[in-house]
């Protein structure tokens, strides 16, 4: 049942990462309006628009870092084959989208008038993910600190 629970929370983890490099994938590419809804700053959407490509490679690059996260998810799931450094990695990803998801409350209490519904609902989601990451870790802890996967 432990194991069970553990799955499941690294599922909800590991759908929120995939669908996150989605976006950060396909965003770039669905024009400026796209950039601005996701609200990507607004200075990095006038860089794209006087064609500087590096806002395209960096959300590429964040899109590599969530699919990493996916996968390393599934590695402690035990769901794929277990990949390097896995017992380091998952507490490393737990803690950076718990931090993620809690940044907001002090930027709440001290600038709340910056503060946007999305920007709460992001908070929100990484929070869940970094949840996921940390239960799943914490319930398949003795699976995952094996060098292989039985």
């Amino acid at each position: 049942m432990k194991k069970q629970i553990g799955n499941f929370a690294f599922l909800v983890a590991i759908a929120i990462a995939l669908f996150g490099a989605v976006i950060h994938w396909v965003s770039p590419w669905m024009g400026f309006e796209w950039l601005e809804f996701w609200h990507v700053p607004r200075s990095a959407v006038a860089a794209a628009r006087a064609g500087d490509m590096s806002v395209m490679w960096i959300g590429v690059g964040i899109g590599v870092l969530m699919f990493l996260c996916a996968l390393y998810g599934l590695s402690g799931a035990g769901k794929i084959r277990r990949i390097p450094l896995t017992a380091l990695a998952l507490p490393i990803i737990s803690a950076i989208c718990l931090v993620r998801g809690a940044l907001i409350l002090p930027i709440w209490l001290l600038y709340p008038q910056i503060v946007r519904t999305y920007d709460v609902v992001a908070s929100l989601v990484w929070a869940i993910a970094g949840a996921g990451f940390l239960l799943g870790t914490v319930l398949n802890w003795a699976q995952i600190r094996r060098k292989k996967h039985e």
